[in-house]
């Protein structure tokens, strides 16, 4: 048992980040993150799709092009489950 204090924004941080494949890194080293998206096809049913972008408001931006057809923004992606 280690007599160091522990750093709570330090962790509550950790658990709010998201995975390891929901960030990368363009050329220049700025990351860049998966936000995930759903629409209503003319066949009645939901589906969905991934983007990524710099940011919330790059990802809603390039969503709100996409909302002519129906489409959603639902928010950052924090991880995938293997199907």
């Amino acid at each position: 048992m280690s007599d160091e204090p522990i750093n709570l924004a330090e962790r509550r941080e950790a658990r709010q980040a998201p995975d390891a494949d929901c960030v990368r890194r363009d050329e220049y080293g700025r990351p860049f993150y998966r936000f995930a998206c759903e629409f209503m096809h003319s066949d009645g049913h939901e589906y969905g799709f991934d983007i990524w972008a710099y940011s919330m408001a790059e990802a809603e931006q390039m969503v709100e092009s996409l909302n002519a057809n129906g489409a959603r923004f639902l928010g950052q992606m924090m991880g995938t489950k293997p199907a």
